[in-house]
């Protein structure tokens, strides 16, 4: 990646972050509160200590897809990818020691840039595998201490994920009211409830097309406040008194309404003129 000039300050901001395939947008979720974090291994001293959880499937089945969601916990929710490993490797198995495991996806000897809150899609074909197991051999650094968490896991088969509500094992874990094996496969990352992303787009296009009709609806609500304004100074404007000859008289205004818009002030002050000449015999 390359660029004629480029303000840095990783890794926030950086050209490589042009083509890393993440989103500021993060994760297709709705809103709605999730129940807990994910699920997240006992802290370790070295980023070398080897973790692991998987998932069991019930039987096995054809793959599509993997997909691992990044935790980003409520009482750090600052920390986009927290407990996300550098390295990492997905596997598949028909059996839970994986004795003979498929290798799905491997990362195990370069460091895989966070994906802050974007899930890490893993496509598979040609594969039957009744469980998935995601091992980290190079921890998460927090502050003194090194860890492996994940916000949810998810595993298609037939364009739906097969994974929702199965059973969850580990080499070990923090059992929490935020931390869970529970929360690894219960349909949410730490936001909310995931969405497919046909049905979260859809969503985002009717948002913006409520936000345009508010637009419209409030930019018709202020031509309306000023008609009602105009309107009302007007009627006040009616029923102003005139001074003339030391009598009341009515408003210009209300004057011309009666008259089809032309000025009856004239016509008032003849009027009167007229009257106090028969009065006063002039």
């Amino acid at each position: 990646m390359t660029a004629s000039d480029a303000y840095n300050n990783a890794p926030t901001w950086e050209p490589a972050n042009a083509t890393d395939g993440q989103s500021v947008l993060g994760a297709a979720v709705e809103i709605t509160p999730a129940p807990g974090n994910g699920w997240h291994a006992r802290t370790a001293r070295s980023a070398d200590a080897e973790k692991w959880v998987q998932v069991d499937l019930g039987s096995d089945m054809p793959l599509d897809e993997v997909r691992l969601y990044p935790a980003r916990p409520k009482d750090f929710p600052a920390r986009r990818g927290f407990g996300f490993p550098p390295r990492f490797r997905v596997e598949a198995s028909d059996d839970a020691s994986f004795a003979q495991p498929v290798v799905l996806f491997d990362q195990t000897q370069t460091d895989y840039v966070n994906p802050a809150e974007n899930p890490v899609v893993i496509p598979v074909r040609d594969v039957r595998a009744r469980f998935i197991r995601v091992t980290a051999t190079k921890l998460w650094e927090r502050t003194n201490d090194f860890i492996f968490a994940l916000a949810e896991l998810e595993v298609y088969s037939g364009g739906r994920n097969v994974a929702l509500g199965v059973p969850v094992t580990s080499l070990d874990g923090i059992e929490a009211p935020s931390w869970s094996r529970r929360f690894l496969a219960d349909g949410f990352n730490s936001q909310g409830r995931i969405l497919e992303v046909e049905t979260w787009l859809r969503g985002l296009s009717r948002r913006r097309e409520i936000e345009h009709e508010l637009g419209q609806l409030e930019a018709e609500r202020g031509h309306r406040m000023t008609e009602l304004t105009a309107a009302a100074w007007r009627s006040a404007l009616a029923w102003l008194l005139v001074l003339g000859g030391g009598r009341v008289v009515v408003a210009a205004s209300r004057a011309g309404a009666a008259t089809g818009g032309r000025s009856a002030a004239p016509a008032n002050r003849r009027r009167f003129a007229r009257r106090d000449r028969q009065q006063f015999g002039q």
